[in-house]
């Protein structure tokens, strides 16, 4: 990972904190409340279907839409233009 990509990046313990930065910097949500870090147990690759629920369950706790998708890295560059706001895993 560059060290550029790195900056832009929370690791998975702060992945609450991350939802919560995205969404208020967007003008999303005015929650005031600090957003729970999910288990360490869905880091691994065989829970991503559970971490997809854990941010879907926080993203409508702050009052705002998580939407899966998977993309190229072609497309990557429309995506960005197109969100106002999005958390990317690689």
């Amino acid at each position: 990972m560059s060290e550029k990509l790195r900056d832009l990046s929370w690791p998975l313990a702060q992945l609450g904190a991350g939802l919560d930065a995205v969404a208020r910097w967007s003008g999303l949500s005015t929650s005031s409340a600090q957003v729970p870090a999910p288990p360490p147990s869905l880091a691994t690759e065989t829970r991503r279907e559970s971490l997809g629920y854990w941010i879907d369950s926080v993203a409508d706790w702050l009052g705002v839409e998580a939407e899966p998708c998977t993309l190229s890295y072609e497309r990557l560059d429309g995506l960005l233009e197109d969100a106002s706001a999005a958390l990317m895993r690689t």
